[in-house]
This record gives C-alpha cells, sequence and structure tokens, in this order.
C-alpha cells in the first residue's frame, strides 16, 4: 500500500503542483481566513483545488501518529522531507478538518500550510528544468536559509539599546552595512577580547565606585556583546516597530573607542512571511523591555518572538482564535432567530456598550431612523437602519432618502443579520455601512452581551 500511494504522488504532474504552489502570495496576503461557518475564499479554493487535482489519495492517515505529531509541533522543518511525504501532510490537513472542525483553518494561520508549499515549491523547482521558467515566477525572500536556520536554533534572545536614546540606530539599521553597536567606550576592547570579565568588573567597582550588582550589570552586557555566538536573536524598537537580526561575532574597534560587530543579513522589521512587527500589536510582555535603562538584556518573552518573526501562533492562541470564531459563529445562529423588537434592541445595547447614546426613542425622529445616535465625546451622530432580511432592491430606496441626510450624520449604517446574495455581493459598492451577521455576532461578542442572546433565545 505504501508503494502503491509513492505512486499515486509520483502520478501527480509538475504543473499541478505548480499550480498548487501559486497560492503562496494569496496566502501570504491574507490577514483572515474565515471561520469554521465560512472560510475565505483562498481556503475553500485551495481545498477545492486539492481535491479537483486528486492530490489528494487514500491511506491510513489516522495510524500515522509521526505525521500528526509533526504537524503539531510549530518547529517542523518540512524542508527536509520529500516529495511524497509532504504530500501525506496535505492529506493530514483536509482529513483531519473532517473529524475536527476548524483544523484546516488552524493551520492556515499558524504558517504549516504556508511551510508546506514553500517545502513543495523548493522541490518542483529543483526538478522542473527550464521549461518551467515561464510558468512559475521566482519568489523573492529577504530570507536565506542560514536565517531560517538560526531562526530554528535560537533559544537566547537579547535586547540593544543602540546608543543612548537610541542615537546609534539610524546608521545600525539603515546603513549598507548593517551592525550591532556598543558604547562603553572607556572600557579596554583588549581586556575584552581576552575575556578577562574580572579586570572589566573591577574598573565599573574601583573607578566608577558602583555597587557590585551594577557592575555586574555593566560587565554582563558587554560580555553578552563580545560573547554571543551567530544564533542569538537580537532585538531592538525602531520607528514603531519591532527589528531583529542574527550577528556574527567578529567584534571591531572603531576610532572613537566603540565597538560594532556585522549583522548577519540585515536588519528585519517583518516576520518571515514579511508581514510587518508593529510594536502596538505586540505583547505588553515584551515591549515592556523598551523601557531597560541599560543597553543590552535578555528578553524573557524569547519562545513568543520567536514564534511571532516564524509566523507562527502558540498552540494556545490557536485554540483561543478557534474558540472565539466558534462562540461567533454559534451566536449568529441565535441572533438571526431573534423577534425583530429584540434584534432593534440588542443593536441599540451594541451602540450604548460602545459609548454612544441615543437621542430618542428606538424607532427615532424619522420612521427611516431606527437609531439616533451621537457620540458625546466628539459629537458625532450615527442614523442606524435596522433590519432582520433585505435585499439590494430595498437598499437602493433607502440609499436615495439617506442622500438627503449627509449634512445631518457622520456615520450611516444599514445592520442586517439575513441580507440576500445580492445584496451581501453589494456591500463593498455601497455608500452607506452595512452590517451583516459575522460583523454583528463579532460586536455581540466582544460587547459582553452573549449571555444576554442567550436569555432572549431559551
Amino acid at each position: 500500500m505504501e508503494n502503491e500511494n509513492a505512486k499515486k504522488t509520483d502520478e501527480i504532474t509538475k504543473e499541478d503542483w505548480l499550480g498548487l504552489i501559486s497560492f503562496i502570495p494569496k496566502i501570504k496576503e491574507t490577514r483572515d481566513f474565515g471561520s469554521i461557518m465560512q472560510w475565505a475564499n483562498v481556503v475553500e479554493d485551495f481545498h477545492n483545488y486539492i481535491y479537483e487535482k486528486k492530490i489528494i489519495f487514500s491511506f491510513d492517515w489516522m495510524a500515522w501518529e509521526e505525521g500528526k505529531a509533526l504537524i503539531e509541533n510549530t518547529n517542523t522543518l518540512y524542508t527536509s522531507y520529500d516529495i511524497y511525504t509532504l504530500n501525506k501532510f496535505l492529506i493530514v490537513l483536509l482529513r483531519g478538518d473532517h473529524f475536527s472542525t476548524g483544523f484546516l483553518i488552524s493551520k492556515f494561520q499558524d504558517g504549516t500550510i504556508l511551510k508546506i508549499l514553500y517545502a513543495i515549491k523548493s522541490i518542483v523547482e529543483e526538478e522542473k528544468g527550464t521549461e518551467f521558467k515561464h510558468i512559475l515566477e521566482e519568489e523573492t525572500t529577504d530570507f536565506d536559509k542560514k536565517i531560517i536556520r538560526a531562526l530554528n536554533k535560537a533559544d537566547k534572545v537579547l535586547f540593544i539599546n543602540l546608543g543612548k536614546e537610541r542615537g546609534f540606530v539610524n546608521n545600525c539599521i539603515n546603513s549598507n552595512q548593517p551592525t550591532l553597536k556598543l558604547d562603553y567606550s572607556e572600557i579596554d576592547h583588549r581586556i575584552c577580547e581576552k575575556g578577562e570579565w574580572d579586570k572589566v568588573s573591577e574598573y565599573f567597582l574601583q573607578v566608577k565606585k558602583t555597587k557590585s550588582n551594577v557592575a555586574s550589570s555593566h560587565t554582563n552586557q558587554i560580555k553578552y556583546f563580545y560573547e554571543e555566538d551567530e544564533n542569538t536573536l537580537w532585538l531592538t524598537f525602531y520607528d514603531n516597530k519591532l527589528w531583529w537580526c542574527f550577528s556574527e561575532r567578529k567584534i571591531t574597534l572603531l576610532h572613537d573607542n566603540t565597538k560594532i560587530r556585522p549583522v548577519i543579513g540585515k536588519w528585519n522589521c517583518t516576520d518571515i512571511n514579511n508581514r510587518p512587527l508593529y510594536e502596538p500589536e505586540l505583547n505588553g510582555n515584551l515591549t515592556k523591555v523598551k523601557g531597560f535603562q541599560g543597553t543590552i538584556c535578555k528578553v524573557s518573552e524569547s519562545k513568543y518572538i520567536i514564534l511571532k518573526i516564524k509566523g507562527q501562533q502558540s498552540k494556545g492562541v490557536v485554540d483561543a482564535e478557534i474558540a472565539f470564531e466558534n462562540i461567533k459563529d454559534k451566536i449568529g445562529v441565535l441572533i438571526k432567530t431573534l423577534q425583530p423588537k429584540d434584534f432593534e434592541l440588542l443593536i441599540d445595547l451594541i451602540f450604548s456598550k460602545g459609548g454612544w447614546q441615543r437621542v430618542g426613542a428606538i424607532g427615532g425622529p424619522q420612521k427611516d431612523i431606527d437609531l439616533d445616535l451621537i457620540a458625546p465625546v466628539t459629537g458625532e451622530k450615527c442614523a442606524v437602519q435596522i433590519k432582520c432580511k433585505s435585499d439590494l432592491n430595498e437598499l437602493k430606496k433607502y440609499e436615495k432618502i439617506f442622500e438627503s441626510w449627509v449634512d445631518d450624520y457622520d456615520k450611516i449604517l444599514y445592520v442586517v443579520h439575513s441580507p440576500e446574495t445580492n445584496l451581501i455581493k453589494y456591500k463593498n459598492d455601497s455608500k452607506v455601512t452595512l452590517l451583516f451577521i459575522d460583523e454583528i455576532a463579532e460586536l455581540t461578542v466582544n460587547s459582553g452581551l452573549v449571555k444576554w442572546v442567550i436569555r432572549k433565545t431559551i
């Protein structure tokens, strides 16, 4: 059976593999892969393509414990496997979703699908020959294999302040030859090269008259700079982003007695899938390291940031996101069973939780307004029309009415929990903000109104 299945993998054409690989840029561009109730288009298309091209075949995947364990391990290096094993990984992912709803989505979210596709790509490109070069454009990446290997080996992460008030940061990051830079110009470079750290500590104790713990801290910071190997991950913050790199252990003394060591490749401010690492989107336990008053310190959130740079999420985060999607989908089903007046009241409560205040009673001073709202802090006005069901023709009628409200309201919303298909397709073309069940359900969960909905539908 094993040989028979391997033959089935061999029978998959290069064009079919290339078609599968073409999903890479689409997946990289997608931030929301949908939910267990509604997959994003890229997930749906990927799933259908694998079945249409018969990239999936029958084998006892449930008994393949090693393969399932590798898929659950976010550190698995898929480039070390052959095309047949990679094919089996794909089958486990698709078959597994039938038995564990949300499994496939979670593997798009944590980057597993993308890593398997890149591994397939590397094999197909090696074998395809020049006649296939016109079919698949070369993927450009800023991350060579040396960087990826270092990320897989990294177990220590250090934060570095590049100069007082980040005075070195621009030259270190944006230079044609990016570097790490250390001041401590008063410390003899030759002593550090020899690893005579007792003499460095003695300098701070005797000359600088510091306390022993302060002398030890300064000594350790200098020692990190001189002795960390190429598998240590270095971090800093600049321009509202987190920057990271690896560095060669090669120290150069400059004319002003500052020291530099070269960066391997360059400083990076994205994960390996080229998604920006914006500071406000990172865990506060990591970003608080910015407050460190010295030059170099250990980062306690090392596992978190390594996963983040790899474009992966911890199992706990993935499980939480799946649970959130589950509750959102289930509460959406309940919302659709609410009586019209209760649905209007739910929308009113959502806006109230968000700080909006009603100008009048539900139903509004005009018959075409269900909620007439004002934001007390900014003074913004918002008109809301609420429908349980609606289609494009009905919206068009309201749009004509809404045209006369432009000068009176800053926002006009049309809220529908069960829109017809023609209205869904029109969503991005309307001048009015349309809210459908996905947004309504998420707002309900975020507003703490889940129990309210449940009580109303018991």
